[in-house]
């Protein structure tokens, strides 16, 4: 394993599944990660909560394996818990589906199904021996696997295949495993670098099901979406005249994504209700996050403003430390603000270097199936007066894995004071495991202690002040959230 001192070195690979389809950063489940093709058996340390981004990006030679460690998942941001999926409901069935005809249809060659086999072995495997909950969330997985195999030995291409294998851990219902063909795993890497490209109109969405509309989380820089003047917070209604949500509730941001230099046209509705018809020229957009800063000067107090969108684009820290100097260039500050609202976390060689920031030592500590513990821990880098300004920090259920640690973090060296809603609860670390095929699983095989031993997987690290507002009900102008924060520096 790595050091998770430092960010791994990552090989120029292309491409990574994300949240909402013209969002580059989950999968039409959750999030994905990445890094990989790695050449060799490296490994570090991830956490990712899954969910939101699909629309736009929407992310062993015989096995090698190379695990990347991560937490909880897609890219979403709702002020209030939503009930949203953001893939299809999961289940744990006893057993898998039988193959269909279509799948039986065309004769695969017996190299083609003998490598399947090789990689379902592994594959079902590692889950067996290292998934976290030895009951397998009441998946019976030996049946699974036999199931599986069977599947595989009818006969059925690598597309039906990979999908396959993503069902049956989605089967499993934690939410944060999750297999990716190797396509989706290239696209993972290339997020993960932060170059990662797609041809659409740079929205970062989230599905609201209550309204069947699309949320806007984030808007990419020069992208046809913010020249078309679609904004954070407003939603989406219509895409070419279809519903943003499909008849089972999932987005459909995908329609977002295209031929670049055609036209798609939707109706927008901002936070106010008022609607408009935007149409939007696709392009190659760069699904390059945006660390953004600003001063709010307020009540008497000078305050600066940082939002960290993510922990996966591995520049972050970088980025962040960039704008702390930027807010502190003009004058001392009577606090700061840490927007991790839309941050559904990331790796951790990249939350270590950025935490580090604003606090210092240990943390809290990974556990897995055996009860055996590793600490992590964080090197403290003051950059002005971050080590020592007071700090809120914003937090909501689209606050996942290594953003909620990140908080958790602060409020338990008593740094910071969370503001805003309940976060996701997603704290499970994942394991990344390579295939020869160039498919990968991420594996829930570990889970995040605080010092004195608290979790709150499954229930969400709770703010020591709640403000009800959901995300789409106001303006970055009028953010209620953002405003109790100031207050909270007032004179």
């Amino acid at each position: 394993m790595s050091s998770m001192n430092k960010k791994p070195a990552i090989s120029p690979v292309p491409d990574v599944r994300l949240p909402d389809v013209d969002s580059p950063r989950r999968r039409g489940v959750g999030v994905l990660l990445l890094l990989a093709a790695l050449a060799s058996a490296t490994s570090c340390v991830i956490a990712f909560g899954l969910g939101w981004l699909d629309g736009g990006i929407n992310f062993l030679p015989q096995q090698m394996s190379t695990e990347i460690r991560i937490t909880g998942e897609p890219r979403a941001i709702i002020v209030t818990p939503i009930d949203t999926p953001t893939s299809a409901p999961t289940s744990a069935p006893t057993s898998a589906p039988a193959p269909t005809k279509a799948a039986r249809a065309t004769k695969v060659p017996p190299v083609i199904t003998q490598r399947q086999l090789r990689v379902l072995q592994t594959f079902t495997k590692l889950v067996r021996e290292r998934y976290i909950y030895t009951d397998f969330n009441g998946v019976n997985w030996e049946q699974v696997s036999r199931d599986a195999e069977k599947f595989v030995r009818s006969g059925t291409s690598d597309d039906d295949f990979y999908a396959y294998l993503s069902d049956r851990i989605d089967d499993l219902g934690d939410n944060h495993s999750v297999y990716l063909s190797p396509t989706d795993a290239k696209d993972e890497d290339s997020e993960y670098a932060g170059d990662f490209q797609y041809a659409g109109v740079g929205l970062v969405t989230f599905p609201l099901t209550q309204t069947a509309e699309l949320v806007v989380l984030q808007v990419f820089a020069d992208s046809p979406a913010e020249i078309a003047g679609v904004r954070a917070h407003d939603r989406i209604v219509t895409i070419d005249g279809q519903p943003a949500l499909d008849a089972n509730g999932f987005s459909n941001a995908v329609l977002f994504r295209g031929e670049a230099g055609t036209t798609v046209r939707t109706v927008v509705r901002a936070p106010d209700g008022k609607e408009r018809t935007v149409e939007m020229v696709r392009a190659q957009v760069d699904a390059r996050e945006r660390v953004e800063h600003r001063i709010i000067e307020k009540g008497g107090a000078r305050v600066g403003y940082i939002s960290i969108p993510t922990l996966f684009e591995d520049d972050i820290d970088a980025r962040v430390r960039e704008a702390l100097q930027a807010v502190q260039k003009n004058g001392a500050l009577n606090g700061l603000v840490l927007d991790l609202r839309i941050n559904g976390g990331g790796a951790l060689e990249v939350l270590q270097p950025t935490l580090g920031f604003f606090t210092r030592g240990s943390i809290g500590n990974l556990i897995d199936r055996t009860a055996g513990s590793e600490t992590i821990n964080v090197r403290a880098e003051n950059v002005g007066s971050s080590q020592k300004l007071p700090l809120v920090v914003l937090i909501g259920p689209a606050t996942e894995s290594y953003a909620e640690v990140f908080a958790a973090a602060l409020q338990d060296k008593g740094r910071a004071v969370l503001i805003g809603q309940r976060t996701a609860g997603n704290i499970e670390t994942l394991h990344s495991h390579e295939f020869e095929d160039g498919s990968r699983l991420w594996l829930a095989e570990e889970s995040f202690r605080l010092p004195s031993g608290k979790s709150w997987e499954g229930i969400g690290l709770e703010p020591d002040m709640t403000i009800d507002a959901q995300w789409h009900e106001y303006s970055a102008e009028t953010d209620p959230v953002l405003d109790a924060a100031i207050q909270t520096f007032a004179h």
